[in-house]
């Protein structure tokens, strides 16, 4: 069975041979590549470049497009879900 997930509306998996993430469509190592909804840069200062770092959360996804996929968590604990950041 082979590890999946997303990251930034991408498809990634883990590969067993070379022992990495890679994104499904192409095979190169997961790393920073830009939103497939938006099309804006992933950088190690903002992980999610729609909602960048905000003041008061813990963790945070746009979706990427995915409304069922966009989550805020707050540094106290209450989840937020399914909302649309943007109309980008």
């Amino acid at each position: 069975m082979t590890a999946r997930s997303e990251t930034i509306g991408r498809a990634v998996h883990f590969d067993i041979d070379s022992k990495r993430w890679v994104y499904s469509d192409n095979l190169h190592p997961a790393g920073y590549r830009t939103c497939n909804h938006c099309g804006k840069s992933v950088t190690s200062i903002s992980p999610d470049p729609c909602l960048g770092k905000l003041p008061g959360v813990k963790y945070a996804c746009c979706g990427h497009g995915d409304r069922e996929k966009s989550y805020i968590m707050f540094e106290n604990g209450i989840i937020v879900r399914n909302f649309i950041i943007c109309d980008c």
